[in-house]
């Protein structure tokens, strides 16, 4: 939402100016400027904000210019498995990091081979960084790129153990043939023994 304040530049300071105001936020231990616009007509600021929280008036000392905008960038991505079978899901987790010097929000877009598989939103004050995750399952097997921001990783998809589970099946099969003509001999050979004796 967009936050609106009101200021009466006859009390500010005589070593800030107008254009040295921004809205700012307390996290809990410092505050945290938000990317703020001043309308020295109206004499009012704004600041898009996305949660509640305590606000402020601040200014920077001699006329300096607001602080300096988001800034974000990825890093760390990471995926849960370089290969898996066809359908298992993979997790794909990324550090977002806010190196600006205000609040801002990040479109957190996932593209899996080069097309936008998933996208997620990320909102970090100045300095803090966050982890976004994707969970996604491919039926197709080869090899799949992943990409997030400017960093990319890779993941195989094979084919299910569908293979390993018929040759155990047929081992089986084979197995309780050989059973079943072996007891036929043993009767076969009983019998011809009883007919010898009588």
């Amino acid at each position: 939402m967009t936050l609106t304040v009101k200021y009466d530049p006859a009390a500010l300071p005589s070593e800030v100016a107008e254009s040295g105001l921004f809205i700012a936020y307390w996290d809990g231990s410092k505050w945290s400027a938000l990317s703020s616009t001043v309308d020295t007509q109206a004499k009012t600021m704004t600041a898009q904000v996305s949660h509640f929280s305590v606000f402020a008036v601040l200014g920077m000392v001699g006329g300096a210019a607001t602080p300096k905008p988001a800034s974000f960038a990825v890093s760390d991505l990471k995926v849960s498995s370089s290969s898996v079978r066809s359908g298992e899901p993979v997790t794909i987790a990324a550090a977002v990091t806010n190196s600006g010097g205000s609040q801002g929000s990040y479109a957190v877009v996932l593209k899996v081979n080069g097309v936008v598989e998933a996208e997620d939103e990320i909102t970090l004050g100045a300095g803090e960084t966050g982890v976004v995750t994707f969970t996604v399952s491919k039926d197709k097997t080869g090899s799949y790129e992943v990409t997030v921001g400017d960093k990319s990783a890779s993941f195989e998809v094979s084919k299910p153990e569908t293979g390993k589970t018929s040759s155990w099946s047929w081992l089986s099969i084979s197995i309780l043939a050989l059973g079943g003509l072996l007891i036929i001999f043993l009767i076969i050979v009983l019998l011809r023994r009883r007919a010898y004796y009588y």
